[in-house]
């Protein structure tokens, strides 16, 4: 599930990456002094608990009847992680995550809409479909996005003559050879890798991608709605760019110090740093188009409306 656009005769593959959804576990309101729990809720909430262990131990039972699928290693022992294969070629469907984490009933689903063929979104919507009392529209109208992946694929660039930049807070991490603008596991990541590596591929292509690890977006709202635009707080910046704006304040070593420790760590002295990001912004390279990148992404998104979901190539 991807789409291609040219930007200043520059060839961008934009797509949606890993994506888990997840049924929320009920739970008590947090404790309220003014305004305590009735038993009324109480019993509510007890009932909608057995009735996430039951459809959790239906989506196990369901899972088991395809005959094909793997169980994978989770870090917590009352988890299960099932790895659930196409019985068409034996290739990867989905992951489901199933169990209990500190007492808090876990359903997650992973996709890759970029991986998945048609035929094998229909696979996956049948399973979906005898898994769910309401089939996909109940995924739709209760899960929440609990992880996303946006890509952006740019063909013909060098990751050597590239650097992204946080507008904001985030600090530059470093994880396996990747650098990350802000921590792996931040409500909000960006990151910028050599594709072309990954992939074995004698050519030049790099992958930006931002990253969203939150619990409180509902799944409908992220496809119906503009929540949020998850590239506006990024930059790329030729590096040989970023040394002239560097050079310009007197301090080559600034240039360093952003790629290393990220803008807001890197530059100290707010005032300075706020007239190095509206250098930046003006010299960001010609492509990097964070609106046309996000509209593209919605159009996307709208590919998992219940109504179009099952026209998905």
């Amino acid at each position: 599930m991807n789409k291609v656009v040219y930007v200043d005769g520059v060839e961008l593959h934009i797509g949606l990456d890993r994506f888990v959804i997840g049924l929320p576990y009920p739970k008590l309101p947090n404790l309220d002094i003014a305004n305590p729990v009735t038993n009324d809720v109480v019993v509510q909430i007890n009932i909608s608990q057995k009735e996430f262990v039951s459809c959790l131990k239906h989506l196990e039972n369901t899972i088991k009847d395809t005959g094909k699928y793997v169980i994978g290693k989770c870090r917590n022992k009352d988890l299960k992680r099932y790895k659930v294969l196409s019985e068409q070629d034996g290739g990867l469907l989905c992951f489901y995550t199933l169990g209990f984490c500190f007492g808090t009933g876990v359903i997650n689903i992973e996709v890759n809409p970029s991986k998945l063929t048609a035929d094998k979104w229909g696979e996956l919507l049948a399973l979906i479909s005898i898994q769910f009392y309401h089939q996909y529209e109940e995924l739709y109208a209760r899960g929440v996005v609990s992880h996303a992946e946006f890509y952006v694929d740019v063909v013909g660039e060098s990751i050597s003559n590239l650097v992204l930049i946080d507008e904001g807070r985030r600090a530059t991490t470093h994880f396996k050879g990747t650098t990350y603008q802000g921590k792996r596991g931040s409500p909000l990541v960006g990151t910028m890798y050599d594709k072309a590596s990954e992939l074995k591929l004698n050519e030049k292509l790099i992958r930006i991608e931002t990253r969203m690890n939150r619990n409180d977006i509902a799944f409908k709202d992220l496809i119906e709605n503009d929540l949020f635009n998850p590239f506006s707080k990024f930059l790329v910046l030729n590096v040989n760019k970023l040394q002239l704006i560097a050079n310009e304040f007197g301090s080559p070593s600034i240039k360093q110090n952003i790629v290393e420790s990220g803008l807001f760590k890197g530059i100290k002295n707010k005032h300075a740093r706020k007239a190095i990001l509206a250098l930046l912004k003006e010299n960001a390279i010609s492509w990097w188009k964070p609106e046309l990148f996000w509209s593209t992404h919605k159009t996307l998104l709208l590919n998992f409306m219940p109504s179009n979901v099952g026209k998905i190539v």
